[in-house]
């Protein structure tokens, strides 16, 4: 960090305004309760492993093995941890809890490592088979899924709204709509955007992808992010032109002091 603000002598400044601060203000519009990773891990993420994630945490403190007990005590410590620092974090971003997946794996797998232990130590024979075997029941089920949902090529609700404005832009170049001059407004990560800025761009229609809202009389604009709308309905009049889903196309007719929003 040192020799990164010697380079840049914003750096401290910028860190702690605006990668620190994400502690204590909600910034970019990610907002979300105390509970926002918790749901994350019972519903979506660590649904299929939680269970044993809890008798994870309870072995930690019941296994007789000194040298196993200090590792598995660091190694939730460190989960803990950061589980409630980004939990208590103003700011909540879906992948901000990534980090965790290592260690809640590491703890989940504990007390299969135990339980596997006792019980070829109590059958030694066939070891080499029979850990196999087990090791095929515990994780049939969540391949299956895995291999299931990857077949289906299907979004849940909060995908579908995540990328709304990438659906919009899908099925209106499946229509052969007319999509040249629209200007994309969106502050996450520009990828899959970018894939169909291209991909337009092949058949003549130029889309932008902007992360400001400095917009003009009859920009076309896409948005699909609940903040973002709001700041483009508060500061413009306008008029929405079409929809598919949380994605929305507007119509900027000027400047909201001038005249009363309207749709």
């Amino acid at each position: 960090m040192v020799l990164r603000h010697n380079e840049n002598p914003d750096y401290f400044t910028n860190f702690f305004d605006r990668d620190a601060g994400r502690l204590l203000r909600v910034t970019d519009g990610f907002a979300g309760d105390i509970n926002y990773y918790l749901d994350n891990l019972l519903n979506r993420r660590f649904a299929t492993w939680f269970t044993l994630l809890m008798m994870g945490f309870i072995m930690v403190f019941i296994t007789r093995k000194e040298k196993e007990r200090k590792l598995m005590t660091i190694i939730s410590i460190l989960a803990s941890g950061y589980f409630l620092i980004i939990s208590a974090a103003a700011t909540k971003v879906e992948w901000y809890d990534m980090p965790l997946y290592p260690y809640l794996a590491i703890i989940a797998a504990f007390p299969v490592f135990i339980l596997l232990q006792w019980f070829l130590d109590n059958h030694p024979t066939h070891k080499h088979w029979k850990s196999f075997v087990i090791m095929m029941v515990i994780f049939s089920y969540p391949y299956y899924m895995m291999y299931r949902n990857s077949q289906a090529n299907s979004l849940n609700g909060y995908e579908k709204m995540n990328e709304a404005s990438e659906r919009f832009l899908f099925k209106k170049s499946q229509e052969k709509s007319n999509l040249n001059g629209v200007k994309v407004y969106h502050t996450g990560y520009h990828g899959s955007l970018l894939f169909y800025k291209y991909k337009l761009q092949e058949s003549g229609q130029k889309i932008e992808l902007v992360n400001t809202a400095g917009f003009n009389p009859c920009d076309k604009v896409l948005v699909s992010d609940d903040s973002l709308k709001n700041i483009v309905k508060g500061s413009y009049r306008y008029c929405i032109i079409d929809t598919y889903d949380n994605a929305e196309l507007i119509e900027i007719k000027g400047k909201a002091d001038t005249i009363k929003n309207q749709e």
